[in-house]
């Protein structure tokens, strides 16, 4: 069996947006290179980095608004989560940190499989609120399930 290395792009980026691309590239481009050209993915490609990426993360750096990065988990589903047995405290593993966006892991809590329902973002939203401008939000965690 072959072995694939896989890195993680996390080089700092002045810009949540190009960061956020910058990663999203790496992906289409494994994506590319393990399941070969697509002309749809081309065509999909081309809009997300052209129009969509900056329509929704745009917004979050202009008009004087700042991304504050937040380190993440970056795989944070229902298996890479527990109760610790013993003292009754929350774990977390399998980890693949890194500074993003604060709404970046609802992302992947969105999907029904991942089992974080809602009730996740409500709790987490006493914590900290929506980002400006708040109409995007749902198109921002769209983008960020892929």
């Amino acid at each position: 069996m072959q072995r694939i290395a896989y890195w993680q792009f996390v080089a700092w980026e002045d810009s949540w947006e190009a960061f956020f691309a910058k990663t999203m590239r790496q992906a289409l481009d494994l994506e590319v290179e393990r399941k070969g050209p697509s002309e749809e993915l081309d065509t999909l490609s081309h809009s997300l980095f052209g129009k969509v990426i900056p329509r929704l993360l745009g917004p979050l750096e202009s008009d004087g608004r700042i991304v504050k990065p937040s380190l993440i988990h970056g795989d944070l589903w229902y298996a890479n989560a527990g109760i610790d047995v013993d003292n009754d405290r929350p774990l977390v593993f399998d980890a693949c940190c890194f500074f993003a966006h604060n709404e970046y892991e609802f992302g992947q809590w969105r999907p029904a499989c991942n089992r974080f329902g809602d009730e996740y973002v409500a709790a987490y939203s006493t914590f900290t609120q929506i980002s400006p401008p708040e109409e995007d939000f749902e198109g921002r965690l769209d983008l960020y399930r892929l």
